[in-house]
């Protein structure tokens, strides 16, 4: 494990961790520094942060600056047992190590929820999507479908961004650094109509070169130039409407295009036996590890493209409340990809997708009812007081439709199969067969109808306990249709045709589920308080829209449930200058989808399908808190333990090269009693920021409104296995992440100019590991960048 930062260094360390709430601070002269309260929505209605009865983490968006924070991959850094992976066209967020694997797999869905201003989305390309004007992101850790629908199995991100105000105002900032990196955010709001209509404007405009080199673009016009480039642009408006018929309406528009390209692979292990085969097809491939140096022929890249309309209305009818949402969002996207991961010619993937969502909800709010919901006493013993919020949800997902098209190179592909099955001894020759390019194209269609009525309760029924239940009756229905063709280059019969099927199908189903909560919440103090809950989740059956069989169960999943129970704490210290809050949680998932690939009916070449096996189960703790030892110096962290295990999972993917090592009937790899994949024991943040009047330095006027601002990021992740096999060969061993940044800020001009260090140790990692197939045992990475220096200005009127 790193000595640099523990998790048993961290718990040493003052207080004990820090994130959850900003750190913002009012000055005093006759008390010490007090962090500001933090109002968020993880239960549908805006409540003091410590309140939540939920393991739950908070960023505002002063905090998102002061670190960089440009997408949701950065925000699961300074977040406990959260992990949000990008690598190219590799999108997958994940909590308390449990994901889908929807790369391409778009008919499954997420269990990992994403809701922007009170709209729930269920495309993965949502998390891809760059951060800017923000008010608070908000990270739920178990299931929320209570409150927020069905792809919250396992938790929720819930993003806020920035309404407009009665007060001009402008924002400007650029930074720009190593690697061609460059970010350029704007933002304008005010009154249009005094009294009458408010709006905000905001842009962001960023751009990232390759950190990465490509031998194979040497030899190879159509390779990449190098891999880890991305670019960004996004606009959003809003109106908003004051005092509109007794309440409040806001309307937003958002555009967003994205561009991933070169997804970052590096040739780690196995190229021993291919090496002759690797150098026949790029003669200056590179097989060192771990020095940003890849061999790849084919592009790689996702291309996204979404808007987003938006309606959200507040009315009051006394001290009732009822929210209005609306929505409509259209995603277009087209991912290209080497499937093979190397400079061998051997299959590649595309896939387009063009979907479209609507959604309503409808919730009323109560106000503090006396008694059981109205009812004053029973029995003669008094009620308490409650509330409640209750709604009813509507959402329509076509995908309409996602192609995926598989290019398979045929001689190669069978050569190099029939060479795997070779001894390991036996000598791979450096000669490559003719090219002979073949396909097949599977067109999927699907059409979702979710429909919702859900409610939570809170009953106050002794001074300082709560009782609250949750429970969301959902009803959904997918119809689904899928057409394969073969086609091969030349016309002629082909070699593909033996290996996968040309066939027409359709398919439906309806669905109906539960998700229940029920919990119990002590307010020991005013600043104490305790919890403990219990909840189901259910991520919905569905289909796989790229699999190359005609089986019908290769393309059906039945839905997975979870069990989850929680129990902590919420703290306010120190006479409000800090906060810890910590959970223990245990889940149980049973019937997780999987996808995964398997050689049927003797072939081999394997068959991808998705299906419902086993049991899983995590269970840990998770810390977070912020402290202000003085009106300058802020401290924050967060510590993460997370101990999983594959309850019952016999049918794992394995690498080619170590297919069936428990050595039963079944060609697939046991993984029971091992730990999840992407799921580290340990993480833990440390995250201390100074904003320094610089008068009390110096009493040189030049200096007198100039405020010094330092910060530095530490960020540490245990050892995790990189591939769905568990391979030992693809374990990631633990590192340690740490970013530092200097500035000043001009305290009545409101600007601030920075330099900030991303990964200032150049630690190598990487996020995800990859087999090179059908060259069975090459292993391949996609490593994160390496250290960066950009340099930063702002300005705000």
């Amino acid at each position: 494990m790193n000595a640099l930062l523990s998790p048993r260094l961290l718990i040493a360390l003052p207080m004990l961790y820090l994130s959850s709430a900003p750190w913002a601070q009012s000055e005093s002269t006759s008390r010490g520094p007090v962090i500001e309260e933090v109002f968020v929505t993880a239960q549908r209605k805006a409540e003091q942060i410590q309140d939540v009865p939920i393991s739950m983490s908070a960023l505002d968006g002063e905090f998102l600056r002061d670190q960089g924070i440009s997408d949701l991959q950065d925000v699961a850094l300074y977040v406990p047992n959260v992990r949000v992976d990008f690598a190219g066209n590799y999108i997958q967020p994940r909590v308390r190590g449990i994901a889908t694997n929807t790369v391409v797999n778009r008919g499954l869905a997420l269990p990992v929820g994403i809701v922007i201003d009170e709209v729930p989305y269920s495309r993965a390309d949502y998390f891809a999507a760059g951060l800017f004007d923000l008010q608070r992101v908000e990270v739920l850790r178990g299931p929320q479908g209570q409150l927020f629908g069905a792809n919250t199995t396992v938790g929720l991100m819930n993003i806020t961004t920035r309404d407009p105000s009665e007060e001009t105002m402008l924002d400007l900032s650029a930074e720009g650094g190593e690697y061609e990196r460059r970010r350029y955010e704007a933002a304008l709001g005010g009154p249009l109509i005094a009294d009458r209509m408010n709006a905000r404007i905001a842009w962001l405009k960023e751009e990232y070169g390759n950190y990465m080199k490509n031998t194979t673009a040497l030899t190879n016009p159509e390779a990449d130039e190098g891999f880890g480039e991305r670019s960004r642009e996004s606009w959003r408006l809003k109106l908003a409407f004051p005092d509109v018929w007794g309440g409040d309406i806001m309307l937003s528009y958002q555009h967003d295009d994205s561009h991933f390209g070169g997804s970052p692979r590096e040739i780690v292990f196995g190229h021993e036996r291919w090496e002759e085969q690797l150098r026949a097809a790029d003669p200056n491939v590179d097989v060192t590890p771990d020095n940003l140096i890849g061999s790849v022929d084919s592009p790689n890249y996702r291309d996204a493209e979404t808007d987003t309309l938006a309606l959200k209305g507040s009315f009051y009818l006394g001290e009732w409340t009822i929210n209005l949402i609306a929505g409509y969002s259209e995603l277009e996207s087209i991912t290209f990809a080497d499937s093979d991961n190397s400079p061998l010619p051997a299959n590649t993937v595309e896939i387009d997708e063009a979907s479209k969502q609507d959604t309503a909800e409808i919730r009323l709010g109560s106000p503090n009812l006396d008694g059981f919901l109205g009812l004053d006493s029973l029995f003669g013993l008094p009620l308490g007081n409650s509330d409640f919020t209750a709604g009813v949800f509507y959402q329509r997902r076509d995908q309409k439709p996602t192609n995926a098209i598989t290019r398979l190179n045929a001689p190669l592909t069978v050569t190099l199969t029939g060479l795997s099955s070779l001894p390991g001894f036996f000598p791979i020759p450096g000669v490559l067969p003719p090219d002979k390019w073949e396909s097949f194209t599977a067109n999927f269609e699907q059409e979702a109808r979710e429909q919702a009525v859900f409610g939570q309760f809170n009953w106050y029924f002794l001074d300082r306990w709560t009782l609250f239940a949750g429970l969301r009756v959902s009803e959904i229905r997918k119809d689904a249709v899928w057409v394969q063709t073969i086609e091969s280059e030349d016309g002629a019969c082909c070699i593909i045709e033996n290996l996968v099927s040309s066939f027409n199908g359709a398919e439906s189903n309806t669905e109906q589920y539960r998700a229940p909560k029920v919990g119990l919440k002590f307010d020991w103090t005013d600043d104490v308080n305790f919890y403990a809950t219990w909840a189901e989740g259910f991520q919905p059956g569905g289909f796989n829209n790229f699999s190359n069989s005609d089986s019908v169960e290769a393309r059906t999943v039945e839905p997975a449930y979870v069990d989850a129970w929680e129990a902590g704490s919420k703290m306010r210290l120190l006479d409000g200058a800090a906060e810890l809050n910590i959970g223990v949680f245990l889940m149980n998932m049973k019937d997780f989808q999987l996808f995964t690939t398997a050689n049927e009916d003797g072939g081999f070449i394997p068959i991808a399908q998705v299906t419902n096996v086993g049991e899983l189960e995590v269970k840990g703790l998770e810390l977070d808190f912020t402290w202000l030892p003085n009106h300058w110096l802020s401290l924050r962290g967060s510590l993460g333990y997370n101990d999983s295990e594959y309850i019952d999972f016999p049918i794992a993917t394995c690498f080619t090269d170590n297919a069936n090592s428990d050595g039963d009937d079944e060609a697939r790899c046991d993984l029971t009693g091992q730990q999840l994949t992407q799921a580290p024991e340990w993480e833990a943040s440390f995250t201390p920021s100074i904003h320094l009047p610089m008068a009390r330095l110096t009493n040189v006027a030049l200096f007198r409104n100039l405020d010094l601002r330092a910060g530095l990021g530490v960020q540490f992740t245990d050892e995790r296995f990189l591939h769905e096999s568990n391979d030992p060969r693809h374990i990631q061993p633990a590192y340690t992440l740490v970013s530092a940044s200097l500035g000043i800020h001009h305290a009545t001009a409101n600007w601030s100019i920075g330099v900030r260090v991303e990964n200032a140790t150049d630690e190598r990692y990487a996020n995800t590991g990859i087999e090179a197939i059908p060259a069975a045992g090459l292993g391949v990475r996609a490593p994160n960048p390496p250290r960066t220096v950009i340099g930063s200005f702002r300005w705000s009127f």
